[in-house]
């Protein structure tokens, strides 16, 4: 909670910084939907609002797991869980909007920054937050999702950054600058430079009937050297320098007759470290096709389906991921603030081993609500 005010009172001093007299109001984040709005009348006071929502999820799963010939170990589980419980502030003052977003099972600040609007075509965004990363999927909430593509897990989560949005005609481009990352398991002796940098396009065509998205992105971790802790609790020194990923990602939106389709394509480069003659190129790819069909009975048909593969360029394809998930369903809206989903999913990865192969399969069916404010 102490970071959660402190978060506003820090936001709250760059707004007043950052705001030039004009006045406008816009609900566009950097994690929304693309649109755009004219400012408004001048306004002297700041309009609150509070959003919340919450996942409640109860599953039973079974996963099987076998390496080489041996036999197969099965592990069964049942939980019942809260998933993203979350609460969102939302201040507007003329031209300028605050957003906050926490995490209240997580303890955790999801984003929290000051968009300014220079026009309908301009903004300027500034304070800590994801980037804009591979294509839709890595722009939904995570309470609308059942199951994964593989490469969301090299997402670029919240860092502090600024982001210009510009457009016209329903076609936005975002350009976003962020605080790099930084290797993990690594305790530092000294870290310096590194920044992240994301260029996005988002279409309008059709009166979003077709909304295309286009995202290249370039990871670049602080330049560091300390001490890297093995799983053995062994250590090992390490030099990293000039430590960076390449993300891209194509997608398109299809909305029609009472359905969204996305089918998206993303890919991630682990670029080989350039002091390390030993060290190689890893590249990771997803494709996946998700959809919400017509609503039958007041109940949504949900259906998505995911292929991946991560290659570690090791010897003999030490560590490569083969994976494919379906998750299928349906969702049932209440009323406007509560809704219920039924969801059966299967998860089938096979992992390259010099011991033998590791194949993975999991069955796991979901039920929960997920409410909201």
């Amino acid at each position: 909670m102490r970071t959660l005010i402190l978060a506003v009172s820090a936001l709250s001093t760059i707004g007043s910084s950052i705001a030039l007299g004009a006045d406008a109001m816009d609900a566009t984040t950097p994690s929304a939907a693309v649109g755009g709005s004219a400012p408004s009348e001048s306004s002297s006071a700041t309009k609150w609002k509070i959003k919340g929502k919450a996942r409640v999820d109860a599953a039973q799963s079974s996963k099987s797991t076998k390496v080489g010939e041996g036999d197969a170990t099965i592990a069964k589980s049942s939980s019942v869980a809260v998933k993203r419980a979350q609460l969102e502030l939302i201040g507007t003052k003329g031209n300028d909007e605050l957003r906050l977003k926490y995490y209240l099972e997580k303890n955790e600040l999801k984003y929290a920054f000051i968009e300014h609007k220079f026009s309908k075509e301009c903004s300027l965004v500034a304070g800590f937050f994801d980037a804009r990363d591979l294509a839709w999927e890595w722009d939904y909430s995570s309470t609308e999702q059942y199951i994964y593509a593989n490469v969301s897990k090299y997402g670029i989560v919240a860092q502090p950054g600024v982001e210009v949005k510009g457009g016209i005609e329903d076609q936005w481009f975002y350009l976003q600058v962020l605080q790099g990352a930084t290797p993990a398991g690594v305790t530092f002796e000294k870290s310096s430079g590194g920044l992240t940098t994301s260029l996005q396009y988002r279409g309008n065509f059709m009166d979003k009937m077709l909304r295309p998205i286009a995202t290249y992105a370039m990871v670049r971790t602080a330049n560091s050297k300390g001490t890297l802790t093995n799983a053995d609790k062994s250590t090992t020194a390490v030099n990293y320098d000039k430590v960076y990923q390449t993300h891209m990602g194509l997608g398109l939106k299809v909305a029609v007759a009472g359905s969204t389709t996305d089918i998206e394509y993303a890919t991630v480069k682990n670029h080989k470290l350039k002091d390390d003659d030993t060290s190689k190129d890893k590249n990771a790819a997803s494709f996946l096709i998700q959809s919400r069909l017509p609503e039958i009975s007041g109940a949504v048909p949900y259906l998505k389906a995911v292929v991946d593969t991560d290659k570690k360029g090791a010897d003999k394809n030490e560590g490569d991921l083969a994976r494919t998930a379906y998750a299928l369903g349906a969702e049932y809206a209440w009323d406007s603030s509560i809704r219920l989903h039924a969801i059966f999913s299967i998860d089938q990865a096979k992992t390259t081993q010099a011991k033998g192969d590791q194949t993975v399969n999991e069955q796991k069916i979901n039920f929960g609500i997920t409410g909201s404010i």
